[in-house]
């Protein structure tokens, strides 16, 4: 049952994600949150806006489709595309923990 909670949560995270909206994903990070990628290392629910406003800002195109997703307990596993624009593709590993109150409290990007 857990895993269906965490398969919704997940989607609205990268409905929010690929519409843009960092009110949205406020709403969806814990105030704690920390963000590792291959780019950068962030703690902390404004600097990790700031930066995902940063990647809509470079990137106006930039769409994820979810090509697989597992699940164990409190975190999700997805196997991503990542379209930065029409030409340009990457697949990508995120590791997503959430907390008691089903927020993000940690994200994991890995390219792969």
């Amino acid at each position: 049952m857990r895993h269906l909670i965490l398969k919704k949560l997940v989607k609205q995270y990268f409905k929010a994600f690929n519409i843009h909206s960092t009110d949205q994903l406020s709403k969806l990070f814990s105030k704690n949150i920390q963000l590792r990628d291959w780019d950068v290392n962030l703690k902390g629910i404004n600097n990790v806006l700031l930066h995902n406003k940063k990647i809509f800002s470079n990137n106006k195109k930039i769409h994820v489709k979810i090509k697989d997703l597992s699940f164990n307990k409190k975190t999700v596993f997805a196997e991503l595309l990542i379209q930065i624009n029409k030409n340009k593709n990457i697949n990508v590993i995120d590791i997503i923990s959430y907390n008691d109150k089903n927020l993000i409290k940690s994200i994991k990007a890995f390219i792969g």
